[in-house]
């Protein structure tokens, strides 16, 4: 993993993993685990997108002691599956960007051994096309008006 000075993007914006084997700063963070958690939450409840239950924060971007944006993640047999959510005064900063950077670089370490492991995107947010285009993603059809793009190696019969 990256340190915490390689994921500094915008001005006292900082990303911090929230996994259970990750030794969290929190005196560095400003936020304790329990806020840091009920705060991704209450983001994700106010996103056009519906992050499942199923999936465990990740990561959390965090300005002054207050969570704007987090990574959710969950692993189904060999397809990875993130949902990045921004507050929407923190759009175009770069946030939502170095939140995708660090789920690819958490499916890149997860991956190892995995046979046929991909990622499969469902791209509510058209602007962020272009973005996945150049990390490697590749179009995949649409979906309800949704576009599908997947990285990586996906088995032939979801390609």
């Amino acid at each position: 993993m990256l340190s915490f000075g390689e994921w500094r993007m915008c001005e006292n914006v900082e990303i911090f993993s929230a996994g259970e084997s990750f030794d969290f700063p929190e005196e560095e963070a400003g936020i304790d685990h329990e806020t840091m958690y009920r705060q991704a939450w209450d983001l994700a409840k106010t996103a056009p997108i519906n992050v499942l239950s199923d999936k465990e924060l990740q990561a959390a971007a965090i300005q002054n002691g207050q969570v704007v944006g987090a990574l959710f993640d969950s692993w189904h047999q060999d397809q990875y599956s993130f949902d990045v959510i921004v507050s929407p005064k923190f759009y175009q900063q770069g946030v939502g960007k170095k939140l995708i950077d660090f789920a690819m670089s958490v499916f890149r370490m997860d991956s190892d051994g995995r046979e046929n492991a991909h990622v499969k995107a469902e791209v509510v947010n058209k602007n962020l096309i272009p973005l996945l285009t150049r990390l490697g993603f590749k179009p995949a059809g649409q979906w309800g008006g949704v576009q599908i793009m997947t990285y990586g190696d996906v088995p032939k019969e979801e390609a």
